[in-house]
């Protein structure tokens, strides 16, 4: 059953009404059922804000049952083996995409044959264990669990353990003549423990009984992304490997196609070989009240067209309207974040919602340092980078000279930060003796 209290709170509860009462006071001794019949229609039933799943009985006056579920979790029917005199309704239920659950509803007659029965609820019971989802099972089943000792519940009881169920219920739920306990919930979640209470309240000759349970979250499948790690890149390393790169094949190359492609060829050994491409989880969601805006979405299709317009155009009407729309995606960007952080904080639960919102919406920083180490690493931090830099020139300098040495052609970087190269300008007598011992030792210095 559902009340009001529990209406604020759609996605941390599952609110299905697990309906086998009687239906606009119709009520028969031992016998609490719908009564509905396939002559009357779903529109008839006045639940706003519910959807409907029946399973009326055919044949006869009475019985019948059925599932009432909140409008925004989605619920549909599910098959079962043939239960014989044994009413029942499986529904598979599920919140925005999250794990579904399995729940159904049962109605055992008083008059029908208690072994056949149960032997029918454990085919059902082991057929949606076997779909490895949370199991809840309601309704009246016509046996008094308050009995212990009684034979027909050890065997009950009996059955519930070889297949891994509970039965919550521990109150009377039907007080007259006797108090007994005749409305059962079966499942088998055990952490944590769903809670059930027994209403004092009737509606007829039975206790209403609501049971508390969360429905599974929503879990995405990860995201992964293809990406170089830049910041862990070598550049000194890669500076290096393009200065002993054998580029003659970019420079003898007489088409530009096969230009650019000898190009990337060496681009990409450099990289795949200093720099590999690695495979990425996203760790942070995207924007959820983007998902469920299709209004927003189209808005933002509008400044991107409009923004391909003005850069084609140029004037001063295109750019108006790009200003425009982008103004408007910024405004209503702003509206949607505020009001689906709002709903969460209102209708979900608050130990959850800063975990959301630290995910979703917080900035990243690195930890600040100590207070007392923050001089001492500040001095540190400089000094490094003046090591480096004070040394990087006389590095590649003696880098190029062992290169140089070695026999391999090297072309000299364009341009070198460094006192241990001083640039001079070279004239024309001194350019043709170079490129003279250039072509006797086959060497270019």
């Amino acid at each position: 059953m559902d009340r009001t209290e529990y209406e604020d709170q759609p996605q941390a509860l599952a609110q299905v009404v697990a309906w086998h009462r009687s239906f606009y006071g119709h009520t028969k001794k031992d016998s609490m059922e719908t009564w509905l019949s396939p002559q009357i229609s779903d529109q008839f039933l006045a639940f706003p804000g519910y959807s409907v799943l029946r399973q009326d009985r055919e044949g006869r006056r009475g019985g019948g049952v059925a599932i009432l579920c909140r409008s925004e979790i989605e619920a549909q029917r599910m098959s079962m083996p043939a239960g014989g005199a044994l009413e029942t309704l499986w529904a598979s239920v599920s919140w925005r995409g999250g794990r579904p659950t399995t729940v159904g509803v049962v109605y055992r007659p008083p008059d029908s044959p208690e072994a056949s029965s149960l032997e029918h609820l454990q085919e059902q019971l082991r057929a949606a264990r076997c779909l490895g989802r949370p199991v809840f099972l309601l309704g009246d089943i016509n046996l008094n669990v308050l009995d212990a000792a009684s034979p027909r519940i050890c065997r009950y009881n009996s059955l519930l353990s070889e297949l891994g169920l509970v039965q919550l219920v521990n109150q009377p739920t039907h007080l007259h003549p006797v108090p007994t306990a005749l409305d059962h919930v079966l499942t088998d979640q055990r952490d944590p423990v769903p809670e059930v209470e027994v209403l004092p309240v009737a509606i007829s000759d039975h206790q209403p009984v609501i049971v508390t349970a969360r429905l599974g979250r929503v879990r995405r499948p990860p995201e992964w992304r293809t990406a170089r790690p830049w910041r862990r890149c070598d550049w000194d390393a890669v500076c290096l490997e393009f200065l002993g790169a054998d580029w003659s094949a970019v420079d003898g190359a007489t088409d530009v196609n096969v230009c650019v492609r000898e190009f990337m060829t060496i681009w990409n050994s450099v990289f795949d070989r200093l720099c590999p491409a690695r495979r990425v989880r996203v760790s942070r969601p995207d924007c959820p009240w983007l998902a469920d805006d299709p209004a927003l979405r189209a808005l933002m299709s509008e400044r991107d067209a409009a923004r391909d317009t003005w850069i084609c155009l140029r004037s001063p009407e295109s750019k108006a309207d790009y200003l425009r729309l982008r103004n408007s995606v910024k405004s209503q960007l702003i509206k949607a974040r505020r009001d689906f952080f709002c709903d969460e904080l209102a209708s979900g639960d608050r130990r959850d919602f800063w975990t959301r919102f630290r995910r979703i919406s917080a900035t990243r920083r690195p930890r600040p340092a100590a207070a007392a180490d923050a001089p001492e690493q500040a001095a540190a931090w400089a000094d490094e980078l003046n090591r480096h830099f004070a040394t990087v020139g006389s590095r590649i300098a003696d880098e190029l000279r062992q290169v140089a040495t070695e026999g391999r052609h090297a072309q000299r970087p364009p341009t070198v930060c460094s006192t241990s190269f001083q640039l001079q300008p070279a004239t024309l007598p001194e350019l043709c003796e170079r490129d003279g011992e250039a072509e006797v030792t086959g060497q270019w210095q």
